[in-house]
């Protein structure tokens, strides 16, 4: 029988081999800042800075959305921006414009009496100052009574109620101010969805414009619509045209003021201030005035040149002297 062939020897094994340890060598990727993204997006971390969109109820489920002025407000916010998806400023805005809609068939209905009472004003005027006479000095109620029987003969032969100059205040007071104070308790909860909804340099609606751009953007505003409403004074009386020319120093002393407020309630007040301002150039049009049975105006009763600032420091001081006189 035949043998197997011994195996050969192994290698010789030298000492240096021997006294080298084996290394393994490990292959570690480098990534880049590309490749750092794909990893994070892969992973789907969450972003600290997601805010989730409002809901229906959730502002009720804060405290708000009640049977208030205020809560009705936030209601309709809430509703128009669900409903719709539009960012926080343009819900304000968009409010704001829908408010002035509700408003304006009480403001015709004011200016449709102003109108009829126009060719009136000089005897109104004399009534009024035959009241504060007799207020101030006689006190005498039978005299009161006979001008307030004058008053309301005046008022039947204009074919106008004595309560409709006070409509429209009572109806625009409580959606003016419910929503400027609905805004302002959303800005100062403040609510989350409002730190992100708006646009450009105005991404926070609940803090101050840090460019002054808004509330200056305000004050200019704010003195257009006094120039646009001073053509449509009809008014004689003195304070009548002085009024103008305190609100345009109050436009501008306030700027401070309103630069300290949320992006949202000084969104809200330029809106508003552009729809009265719409509304005047609106209304000053024959065809519209026609449509909406407002009686047309003599030119030669429209009020004169508005007074100076100067002629207007001089009616204040004038003014606060004779109160002073008749408190004495």
């Amino acid at each position: 029988a035949s043998t197997p062939a011994p195996a050969p020897p192994p290698d010789p094994v030298t000492p240096e081999v021997l006294s080298q340890p084996e290394v393994v060598t490990a292959t570690t990727p480098v990534l880049d800042s590309t490749s750092i993204s794909e990893v994070v997006t892969s992973v789907n971390i969450p972003s600290a800075l997601e805010i989730p969109p409002l809901n229906y109820g959730d502002l009720a489920a804060l405290g708000f959305s009640n049977w208030t002025p205020v809560g009705f407000a936030q209601w309709s916010m809430e509703l128009i921006q669900v409903s719709s998806g539009m960012s926080w400023l343009w819900t304000i805005a968009t409010v704001t414009i829908l408010s002035r809609l509700i408003i304006f068939p009480f403001h015709i209905s004011a200016i449709r009496t102003t109108a009829k009472l126009t060719p009136y004003q000089p005897r109104l005027l004399q009534l009024r100052d035959e009241f504060r006479k007799v207020g101030n000095l006689t006190k005498d109620p039978i005299a009161v009574q006979k001008i307030s029987l004058q008053q309301k003969k005046i008022y039947e032969e204009a074919d106008v109620s004595l309560l409709t100059p006070f409509l429209n205040p009572l109806v625009q007071l409580p959606i003016s101010l419910g929503l400027f104070f609905g805004i302002k308790r959303l800005c100062e909860l403040p609510l989350e969805q409002l730190k992100v909804g708006g646009f450009g340099w105005i991404t926070d609606l609940t803090v101050p414009d840090p460019m002054y751009a808004l509330p200056l953007a305000m004050a200019a505003l704010v003195n257009v619509q006094l120039s646009v409403g001073a053509r449509d004074v009809t008014s004689d009386a003195a304070e009548t045209h002085h009024l103008f020319n305190f609100l345009r120093v109050v436009s501008i002393v306030t700027v401070p003021f309103m630069a300290s407020l949320p992006v949202g309630i000084v969104v809200y007040v330029v809106t508003n201030v552009v729809c009265m301002m719409a509304q005047s150039v609106i209304l000053r049009v024959p065809s519209v005035r026609k449509a909406l049975d407002i009686p047309k105006i003599p030119d030669h009763m429209y009020a004169a040149k508005p007074p100076t600032f100067l002629e207007t420091a001089k009616f204040g001081v004038d003014w606060f002297k004779n109160k002073v006189t008749e408190a004495q």
